[in-house]
């Protein structure tokens, strides 16, 4: 039989046909994600190369190409003279095409809840059949109207639901009535392709009509009820409206308690919102936050568009989380009880005052106890341990709540993405490529995609397509190489730092010129400082003041102190804030005026110039007397940090650590959040500037253990950027090593020298010095 296959050149044809197709495949694949072809093309170019494969080894077998054209094959000859039996080479191409077929039924065939198809049924057409009149003879008609007001509204949608053809459906339901009643509903939507059947009744009583409708999946045999709709029979209409309304809710899975908002809001704006919702839960976040803008335009009442239009900008640096949760407080009465208590936490336990992180914290723990299904309170649970960790306990406690919310929701986005951070921050690199991988499946865009290939290029430390695949990321928001300023999970080769400085190169050419939005500049700025070129990141300072007409005194003093920033900045800086406050009173400080303050003094203290600490540390208790609660904390804090550290410096330890132990315990609070528009409390560095000079002040006084344990208190991917990375993982690396972990002062001096790999000439003898600890502790 391998005689016979060979010489008829079989083999050679079906290795052929084997790399061509895999060849076509793959390019339909890549094609599929460039030109957003659906989702089921590079599947039907699988089955059809499948398909194909035997009709090739047949061809092959039967026909051979001559000078003279195709003709048929001759069998071999054997030595008797005999004509070789075929029959043991007809068994093997029957076995190998029943074994394709088997391979076609088990993997294409075999039913996949996730593809919109079931059974050659399509997921989203549904067969409305005339509802069953309970009504006098002269309302007998409302059976078919209601019907076909239905198959009108759904035709509408774009989304959820669309309708079979409805001539097509009367007819073939009068003839399967007559063949048997109770299959002619399923019957209709096999015949026409669709999954789902709508039938419904209307009754008349004496205080007007009643609808009701009953979805029915015709594959799993699955009931979704919607109704009872009651009213006059004069608004039949508008009944219709909001019995659609109820059976659209239903199949994307609202709960009950949300249905009535959704039948009272306007039909256009409801449409909106399932759309957003649909895309919402396909991962698409500026389309979900447009499209839930979009119903609340139409309806501004619209609470529940309103809070998921929050939720969707929670992850957009440009959109207003701010102005949508306004909205959905502003008509609070019209959401479910769940829903208000769920605002309220976003909001804040001292709204319309800012709260703390940790009173944020307790808000939706307090939320869960009464809704422990709401998976959106597991993931801002989540969100606050992550982004503000108050020890290093955080990101595990982070991730325990997001396996809590996808086992509620396995789909949503919001989730998978923070999950993603949480593996990072843990340095799981196998974790990360999972959580990597299923946003992958779920958001399909091919900015997606591209991401997943880069990732996983990366881990797999394949440099020539990593570095090609950098030009390809999305721009403006590639949120994943930002993941390199946070942990070492991918920063794991040097050669990164300079492709890094490239990409921030370009992403600052496309954005920050056509935008004047703070993180168009941020994010390079702080970038280009953590990868060691501070000249760079001056050009960039230089071009913010420029286009803002504002000088940015703070990002210039703590750049100087805990970044690579050059000395000279320093005192541009400190003339800047003394500028700023010139003309006003100590006790009319604002909370941004103290935090200009505080990098003023957290300079001088640096310098040795302790003479204006005291001055400023009184006009901070001033200053903060008629704060909310939580904005007074903070700005105690920073006074009682500055006190602390002036006690050190002249030489009261005692005092300095009775000081710094008050601060800390602030500092464990978090900064204060204000949503809806009000001061934030603390920015980011500042933040990180606090944390970096309590911890400090900590190794001062020889407290190696609880310095460490404050550092383990860095911001996390805020805003898209860390603005000490380098500084942080220094720090930790060097208090590691002295409390005897020698295993993460390695991980902490790696990380900074992979970040530092190419750096300009200034800092170029601090890597040397990183370099020989490193190398001092057995790493490399």
């Amino acid at each position: 039989m391998w005689e016979e296959l060979k010489e008829r050149k079989v083999v050679r044809v079906g290795a052929t046909y084997a790399v061509v197709a895999w060849g076509v495949v793959l390019g339909g694949a890549e094609l599929t994600q460039i030109l957003h072809l659906p989702d089921w093309v590079p599947q039907l170019i699988l089955v059809l190369a499948v398909l194909g494969f035997p009709v090739a080894l047949v061809l092959a077998w039967a026909l051979e190409v001559t000078p003279d054209g195709v003709r048929r094959t001759d069998p071999l000859v054997e030595a008797s003279g005999q004509g070789r039996s075929r029959l043991p080479v007809l068994a093997g191409v029957t076995l190998a095409m029943a074994s394709v077929a088997l391979v076609m039924f088990l993997v294409v065939d075999g039913p996949d809840p996730g593809d919109g198809l079931r059974d050659g049924l399509d997921e989203q057409r549904v067969v409305v059949l005339p509802f069953r009149a309970e009504v006098p003879p002269e309302l007998e008609h409302l059976g078919g109207g209601i019907s076909e007001l239905l198959n009108i509204r759904f035709a509408g949608t774009r989304a959820a639901l669309q309708p079979a053809d409805p001539v097509a459906t009367a007819i073939l339901y009068e003839e399967a009535l007559s063949v048997d009643p109770s299959t002619a509903g399923e019957s209709v939507a096999r015949a026409l392709g669709a999954a789902m059947v709508l039938s419904g009744s209307v009754v008349a009583g004496p205080d007007g009509l009643t609808l009701s409708g009953t979805l029915r999946d015709v594959t799993t045999g699955t009931r979704l009820a919607a109704g009872p709709v009651r009213g006059p029979a004069d608004s039949t209409s508008v009944m219709v409206d909001r019995l659609a309304s109820e059976i659209l809710g239903v199949t994307i899975g609202e709960e009950d308690d949300r249905l009535e908002e959704l039948t009272s809001a306007d039909p256009e704006a409801v449409d909106a919102y399932l759309r957003g919702w649909q895309e919402f839960r396909s991962g698409r976040l500026r389309e979900a936050f447009d499209q839930f803008g979009q119903a609340v335009a139409i309806d501004s009442t619209f609470a529940l568009a309103s809070m998921r239009m929050a939720d969707a900008a929670n992850n957009l640096s440009d959109a207003d989380e701010d102005g949508a949760l306004a909205r959905a407080w502003r008509h609070r009465d019209r959401l479910p009880e769940r829903d208000r208590l769920y605002v309220e936490a976003r909001l804040g336990p001292n709204h319309p005052d800012p709260s703390t992180d940790r009173e944020m914290r307790r808000a939706f723990r307090e939320l869960l106890e009464v809704a422990p299904t709401r998976a959106n309170a597991w993931y801002f649970l989540a969100e606050y341990a992550l982004h503000r960790p108050d020890s290093r306990a955080s990101p595990e406690r982070a991730g325990e709540s997001l396996d809590r919310a996808l086992a509620l929701e396995p789909d949503n986005i919001l989730v998978l993405s923070h999950q993603q951070i949480v593996t990072a921050r843990l340095d799981d690199a196998p974790g990360y490529l999972e959580a990597t991988r299923r946003l992958a499946e779920i958001d399909t865009t091919a900015a997606r995609q591209t991401v997943y290939r880069w990732v996983t290029s990366v881990l797999a430390d394949d440099t020539t397509r990593a570095l090609a695949l950098y030009d390809s990321l999305d721009v403006p928001s590639p949120t994943t190489p930002w993941l390199f300023m946070d942990t070492p999970v991918l920063l794991v080769c040097e050669w990164q730092a300079p492709a890094i400085a490239s990409y921030l190169d370009r992403l600052y050419s496309e954005t920050a010129s056509a935008t004047e939005g703070e993180v168009s500049y941020h994010r390079p700025f702080y970038g280009f400082q953590a990868l060691g070129r501070p000249d760079r990141a001056r050009e960039i300072l230089a071009e913010l003041e420029g286009v803002t007409e504002e000088p940015r005194a703070i990002m210039r003093l703590l750049g100087v102190l805990y970044g690579p920033l050059p000395d000279s900045m320093g005192a541009a800086g400190a003339d800047m804030v003394e500028e700023r406050l010139a003309g006003v009173g100590d006790p009319a400080w604002s909370a941004v005026d103290v935090q200009h303050r505080t990098a003023l003094e957290l300079w001088r203290i640096a310098q040795g110039a302790l003479t204006h600490v005291d001055h400023a540390v009184a006009g901070y208790w001033e200053s903060g007397a008629d704060l909310p609660d939580a904005l007074r904390r903070t700005v105690e804090l920073q006074g009682l940090l500055l006190e602390g550290l002036a006690l050190l410096r002249r030489g009261d330890a005692d005092a300095a650590g009775t000081a710094l132990d008050r601060a800390d315990a602030l500092l464990l609070e978090g900064p204060p959040l204000q949503p809806l528009g009000g001061p934030r409390g603390l920015r980011t560095d500042v933040y990180d500037a606090l944390v970096l000079a309590t911890a400090e002040a900590y190794e001062a006084l020889g407290d190696e253990e609880k310095a460490l344990a404050v550092l383990e208190r860095e911001s996390s991917f805020i805003s898209g950027h860390w603005p000490f990375a380098p500084r942080f993982a220094r720090d930790r690396g060097r208090l590691a090593a002295l409390t005897g972990d020698t295993a993460r002062a390695i991980r902490e001096y790696q990380h900074y020298v992979r970040m530092r790999a190419a750096p300009e000439p200034a800092l170029e003898a601090e890597l040397a010095e990183v370099r020989a600890s490193l190398q001092a502790l057995g790493g490399r």
